[in-house]
C-alpha cells in the first residue's frame, strides 16, 4: 500500500508515500502483519465514532484536544502540548491487524521511531542528543466491537524517548523526553432513523524528564469527548464537544480547555462529498491546547505564537470548506 497526498490550496505536494504506506502478509485465518509507517492509536475516535464525509482534520477532536497532553514550558515560537501517537503516522512500525471475529476486531505495533524526530530509533547520536542511540521506541493496541447498530474499543500507548537513557545515567538536563502514555475507551450508538450518538473517554500522561528528574515531572490529565451526528437522504448534520480537565503536578493552575465544533455535508454520490464546518477551542488561562496540528515529534504548534507569547490561554477557531472523493 502506497499512500500520496497533495494540497489543491498552495500548491504543495507532500513527499512520496507519506500516507499510510506499508508492505506486508494477509491471511483470513491469521489477520494481516505491515511493516511501514501507519496511524496508530491518536485516530481510534473517529476511527470508530465516526468523522464527517468531508474529512476536515481540524474538526476532528479526536486528533486534537483528546490526544494532547500538558507541557508547562513552551517558549514563543516553539511547541507546545504533545500529542499521543506523534499526531502522524508512526514510521519504523511492525503491526499486526486481526481478522473479524464477529464484530471483534484488534491491532497490535512497535516502532522503533515512533516520534520521527533526528536519530530518534536510528542508532546515531549527536552532541545535542545524547540518548541511548536506538533505545526510543512505542508500543501501541486497540480492542474493537463494530456490529449493528453498536461500536465500542479500548486502546492504548505507550512510548519511551532514547533521550531518556541519558538523562538517568547523568542526570543531564536533556530536552524534553516527553514520554507519553495513553488509555482511552469509546462507545457508539447508531439508530435507525440516521441518529448517531458516542463518548469517549481518555487519561493521558507526559513525563518531561526536566532537570534529569525522570518519573517526577509527570504530568497527567483526563478527558472525554462527545461526537453526534444526523443523516438524512444525501444530507448530514454534525456536532462534537470535548473537554480537558487540568493537569496534574503542576505549578500552574487552569490548565484545562474545552472545544466544540458543528458541520454540515452533502453527498454528491457514494464516493463524492462537500461540506462547511466550523470549529473553536478554549484553552484556560494556563492551557495550551490547540486544533489537530503536528511536527516532526507530534507536537502541536504554538495557539498564541508570536515573540513573547508563550501560547498559554490562547484560543484556536477555524472554518473549513472541503471535498472529498473516495478513489
Amino acid at each position: 500500500t502506497v499512500d500520496q497526498g497533495g494540497q489543491s490550496a498552495n500548491g504543495a505536494i507532500n513527499w512520496w508515500a507519506q500516507g499510510n504506506t506499508g508492505m506486508g502478509l494477509m491471511h483470513s485465518s491469521w489477520g494481516k502483519v505491515t511493516l511501514g509507517h501507519w496511524d496508530v492509536y491518536y485516530n481510534e475516535l473517529e476511527r470508530n465514532l465516526g468523522l464527517p464525509r468531508a474529512q476536515p482534520l481540524q474538526y476532528n477532536l479526536g486528533l486534537g484536544i483528546m490526544s494532547q497532553v500538558f507541557n508547562p514550558t513552551p517558549t514563543a515560537g516553539a511547541a507546545s502540548a504533545v500529542t499521543v501517537g506523534t499526531g502522524t503516522r508512526s514510521s519504523n512500525l511492525l503491526m499486526w491487524d486481526s481478522p473479524n471475529w464477529n464484530g471483534f476486531t484488534g491491532s497490535l505495533a512497535y516502532s522503533t521511531n515512533p516520534a520521527a524526530i533526528a536519530n530518534e530509533g536510528t542508532g546515531v547520536t549527536t552532541a545535542a542528543n545524547r540518548g541511548n542511540a536506538g533505545g526510543g521506541y512505542a508500543w501501541t493496541g486497540a480492542i474493537r466491537y463494530n456490529n449493528g447498530p453498536w461500536a465500542a474499543g479500548y486502546a492504548h500507548w505507550t512510548s519511551k524517548s532514547e533521550n531518556r537513557q541519558e538523562v538517568i545515567a547523568t542526570g543531564a538536563n536533556v530536552a524534553n523526553i516527553n514520554d507519553l502514555t495513553g488509555d482511552r475507551v469509546w462507545l457508539g450508538y447508531s439508530f435507525a432513523m440516521g441518529l448517531k450518538l458516542g463518548v469517549a473517554y481518555d487519561r493521558s500522561k507526559n513525563d518531561t524528564g526536566a532537570a534529569g528528574a525522570v518519573g517526577t515531572t509527570t504530568f497527567r490529565r483526563s478527558a472525554w469527548y462527545i461526537p453526534a451526528s444526523y443523516s438524512w437522504g444525501p444530507h448530514a448534520i454534525y456536532a462534537s464537544y470535548a473537554r480537558a480537565g487540568d493537569s496534574s503536578n503542576t505549578a500552574m493552575a487552569d490548565t484545562g480547555a474545552s472545544a466544540w465544533n458543528i458541520g454540515y455535508d452533502y453527498a454528491f454520490s457514494k464516493r463524492t462529498s462537500m461540506g462547511i464546518y466550523y470549529t473553536a477551542l478554549s484553552n484556560k488561562a494556563g492551557g495550551n491546547y490547540n486544533l489537530f496540528s503536528n511536527a516532526g515529534n507530534g507536537s502541536t504548534a504554538i495557539a498564541g505564537g508570536g515573540a513573547g507569547n508563550s501560547g498559554f490561554g490562547a484560543d484556536a477557531r477555524q472554518w473549513y470548506i472541503g471535498m472529498a472523493h473516495s478513489f
